[in-house]
């Protein structure tokens, strides 16, 4: 049976935080699973969890592609910590910190080479003592480890996972890890797509006084993944419930249009409102009434390219000096007009939508503006480029 609230796992939780944008209206439909590999660190994720509303479960575990011995490296900077050691590539960099240069190859210098059980967290998951909820967004910082870990999560990845967060470098910083194509790669086979880097860092180097410095290079990010709308056949995946989960996952990560996606699947997949079962999660009680300002809004759609350029006008388009001179030769453009027009003249109201109101309403307000700048945009151009094409008939 799904569970009805939204489950995170993350994997490196020695600072007691995770990178999923919990929203604070939401808290309480949130289960933070956090796992780590260093005994040393539970009793600060526990200190640092504490005061949070959503449940919190701490599970001391090395989580790898199988079940294992591993060595785990204990870097002096704690963050530094791996299963893997520190290649070449730190040496010379550094990063500022709270008023310190950490140096490198200092700053991820290994102090201890510990013994540790590793497990893969299908195996976890799969034990029958296990009493943890499957992950419905799953995350990683295991510091050039992620490629490993997602491998022993295969099924965990086809059962359960709507979106991922995952550390990814653009450089080797540890000897033999993966790098950012080798993760998207195998997310892609996996079902999976990537969206977009959240947060990148910089390296910099060499050191240069005050004064002088500025930006540095680019050498690891976070990256979102969220799955594509293709079921596999055969999985044990209710897409009710995990689509519904996703589609909260595109109004917190600002894609109004997968949101939408999963709208339409509803509509199409259950002649029944999906929503309409008892609620028992905020969540839902928030996605209700975006579902029912997307039924009744009237979906306008701009004209396709391929639709609006006619087969003689091809050659002459291929050999346009300018984009300005194209509305000229969109001829079938002559088709939208009349009503259609009058509505897009009403998309660049200023005024919220239904659909902008309730974003707004359950405090997405930054995806409420950014709907509406590009619904009024977007009509505006379309307005501009009919009118220019209508003019050409026209005259012609």
């Amino acid at each position: 049976m799904s569970n009805p609230r939204i489950v995170l796992h993350h994997v490196g939780g020695r600072w007691g935080n995770q990178p999923f944008p919990v929203p604070p209206r939401f808290e309480r439909d949130f289960v933070r699973v956090l796992y780590e590999a260093d005994a040393d660190a539970i009793d600060g994720i526990r200190e640092a969890t504490k005061d949070l509303k959503s449940q919190v479960i701490i599970v001391p575990a090395c989580l790898a592609e199988a079940d294992c011995q591993k060595t785990l490296r204990v870097s002096m900077n704690p963050g530094c910590t791996s299963l893997l050691e520190p290649a070449t590539a730190w040496n010379g960099k550094y990063v500022h910190l709270m008023g310190i240069d950490f140096d490198f190859p200092d700053g991820a210098r290994v102090i201890e080479r510990r013994q540790v059980s590793a497990r893969s967290m299908d195996s976890l998951l799969a034990s029958p003592t296990n009493s943890y909820p499957d992950p419905d967004f799953l995350s990683l910082d295991v510091q050039g480890y992620e490629f490993e870990i997602l491998q022993g999560a295969r099924s965990t990845l086809e059962r359960s996972v709507c979106g991922l967060i995952v550390e990814t470098e653009f450089t080797r910083l540890y000897a033999g890890q993966k790098r950012f194509q080798d993760i998207c790669d195998f997310l892609g086979d996996s079902g999976f797509a990537f969206v977009r880097f959240l947060d990148i860092g910089e390296l910099s180097g060499p050191r240069t006084p005050l004064g002088f410095r500025s930006s540095g290079y680019q050498t690891w990010a976070d990256a979102l993944f969220l799955r594509k709308l293709e079921p596999k056949t055969g999985t044990s995946i209710d897409p009710l419930s995990l689509y519904k989960k996703l589609c909260f996952f595109a109004v917190v990560f600002d894609l109004s249009d997968l949101a939408v996606q999963c709208f339409d699947f509803f509509i199409k997949s259950s002649p029944c409102n999906p929503f309409a079962d008892r609620y028992q999660a905020d969540y839902e009680r928030f996605l209700e009434p975006l579902f029912d300002a997307y039924v009744r809004s009237n979906k306008m759609f701009p004209p396709l390219f391929s639709q609006s350029l006619p087969q003689h006008r091809i050659s002459q388009f291929s050999r346009a000096s300018a984009p300005s001179e194209w509305p000229k030769l969109l001829d079938n453009l002559q088709e939208f007009g009349g009503k259609y027009l009058v509505e897009l003249a009403e998309m660049q109201k200023e005024e919220d939508t239904e659909f902008e109101a309730v974003l707004r309403r359950f405090d997405f307000v930054a995806l409420a503006e950014r709907v509406k700048l590009v619904r009024r945009d977007q009509s505006s151009k379309i307005q501009s480029v009919v009118e220019q094409a209508n003019a050409v008939v026209s005259l012609g």
